[in-house]
């Protein structure tokens, strides 16, 4: 958690100081919004899709996001039997970004996701073993956006997922905290 609240801090500072010197975030009358699809590799290197969307006022954003994941097989330290681990989520996403009329801008942004973890077992053709715990994750993530157009935007972007502590017959937490990126593709009004 440590870390997440660095990268929150980091981004906080970036966004007031570039509002201040007028440099890093131009500063927009812009008011808008989007909706798209995310495509994002996470700290498992397995893809996660995302449907997701958010209103635009000046250089900020606001909005929700939602999707599902798998982390792959994990052999349980506790049964010693192989689980399927996936992640099913939905939250709110905040973000700073430059001038999005431009056809390159920079953005910023934090993901919170509340949902749950699952961890499951094929005992049989007919019989599975599951076990879940609710899980929190904070993905702070820093890319860039091409605007081709004032309705379609692509983003590259790279980041951090941290989930909160859990324990699933044996699998933990930081199985799903590390590294990810990814490419999303919005249409709206930038």
């Amino acid at each position: 958690m440590k870390n997440g609240m660095t990268l929150i801090a980091l981004f906080l500072t970036a966004v007031i100081y570039g509002q201040s010197e007028g440099k890093l975030f131009q500063n927009s009358n812009h008011i808008g919004g989007y909706g798209g699809v995310n495509f994002m590799v996470n700290p498992a290197s397995k893809l996660a899709f995302s449907g997701e969307g958010a209103y635009m006022f000046k250089n900020y954003y606001i909005g929700g996001h939602g999707g599902s994941t798998s982390y792959g097989s994990f052999n349980s330290t506790v049964t010693t039997r192989n689980y399927e681990l996936t992640r099913s989520m939905g939250g709110f996403m905040l973000g700073a970004t430059s001038n999005s009329s431009k056809k390159i801008a920079l953005f910023v942004e934090v993901r919170v996701g509340f949902g749950e973890m699952l961890a499951r077992s094929q005992l049989s053709a007919n019989t599975f073993e599951e076990y879940s715990s609710d899980a929190i994750t904070t993905t702070p993530t820093a890319g860039i956006c091409y605007n081709p157009n004032r309705y379609f935007q692509i983003r590259l972007y790279g980041g951090y997922e941290y989930t909160n502590a859990f324990n699933l017959v044996g699998i933990e937490n930081s199985e799903t905290n590390g590294a990810v990126f990814g490419l999303a593709v919005y249409f709206g009004y930038f």
